[in-house]
C-alpha cells in the first residue's frame, strides 16, 4: 500500500464493485498504452481531443485524459452531460477526435440537428472513439454516417486499469491487444481448455507490467475469439470481441 497513489473501482452493476489501487508506475504504463492507441486511429500531436466521459471512480474519463495528453493533443476534459455546452467547445476549440459512449454520440447529433448544426460543414471532427456500452456495427457505423467521422471501438476493464485494453486501428476489423501489457489466452468456459485460433471461448488476461494489483489469467467472462492472420500493427495480438 505504500506505493499505490490512486484508488479506482469497478460500476458494481453485477455485484459488489472492484476495488483497484494503482501505483505511480501503473499510471505511467496506462497513460502510454491509451497514448499508443489513440496514435494506431491516426491521432496527433496537434489534434484537439474532447473526452465526453465521466471521471471520478470510473476510469474511462481519466485514462483517456492520461493518453491523450501524454500523445501530446490538446485535451478538452468536458466530461459528460450538458450537450449544448459540449457542441459549444467542439465549435470554439476546434475538437477534432471525440470520445464518447454510443448513444451520447447519437444524442450530440440529435442536439446539432436542432440546432441547425452540420457536423461536416460547422465542425472539424473526423475521429470519434467510442466503447463502455454495447453496440451492433450497424449503430457504428449509422453514428459515422450522423456526425460524418471514423468510429473506433475500445474495450478496457477497471481490473486492467480501464480504457487501453484493446483498441482497433485504421482497418476498423477487430480489437488489437498489447502483447507486451498482456499475455492473453481464449479457453472454453465450461472445459477450461485453449480453444483452436478462430473458436469463441472467454477471455484470460494475465497483466505483465502491473505494480500495485498484478492478475494471473483472469477470466473476464468476455467471449472472444483471436482472428487468423497478421495484424497490419506491430507487436499486437488481433481479437474481435463479441
Amino acid at each position: 500500500m505504500e506505493k499505490t497513489v490512486r484508488l479506482h473501482s469497478s460500476s458494481g452493476t453485477t455485484g459488489n464493485p472492484t476495488v483497484i489501487l494503482h501505483t505511480q508506475k501503473d499510471l505511467d504504463e496506462w497513460a502510454n498504452a491509451v497514448a499508443r492507441c489513440l496514435y494506431m486511429v491516426g491521432l496527433r500531436p496537434g489534434d484537439i481531443f474532447q473526452n465526453s466521459s465521466g471521471y471520478g471512480m470510473f476510469t474511462g474519463g481519466l485514462g483517456f485524459q492520461y493518453g491523450a495528453e501524454r500523445l501530446g493533443m490538446l485535451t478538452v476534459p468536458a466530461a459528460a452531460g450538458n450537450t449544448k455546452r459540449q457542441l459549444k467547445f467542439i465549435s470554439d476549440f476546434g475538437t477534432t477526435a471525440l470520445h464518447a459512449i454510443p448513444s451520447y454520440a447519437a444524442r450530440m447529433y440529435e442536439v446539432m440537428q436542432e440546432m441547425g448544426i452540420d457536423p461536416r460543414r460547422d465542425t472539424k471532427l473526423r475521429t470519434l472513439i467510442i466503447g463502455a456500452e454495447p453496440h451492433s456495427e450497424e449503430q457504428r457505423r449509422r453514428i459515422e454516417d450522423m456526425l460524418g467521422v471514423k468510429a473506433y471501438n475500445s474495450f478496457g476493464m477497471s481490473e486492467m486499469c480501464g480504457p487501453g485494453v484493446a483498441f482497433e486501428c485504421q482497418e476498423q476489423n477487430g480489437l488489437h491487444i498489447w502483447e507486451d501489457y498482456y499475455i492473453v489466452e481464449i479457453i472454453d468456459p465450461d472445459t477450461l481448455e485453449p480453444v483452436p485460433e478462430g473458436e469463441v471461448g472467454e477471455l484470460v488476461l494475465t497483466t505483465i507490467n502491473r505494480e500495485a494489483m498484478p492478475l494471473l489469467r483472469y477470466r473476464t467472462r468476455d467471449l472472444t475469439r483471436i482472428l487468423p492472420g497478421n495484424a497490419p500493427a506491430a507487436a499486437i495480438t488481433n481479437v474481435w470481441t463479441e
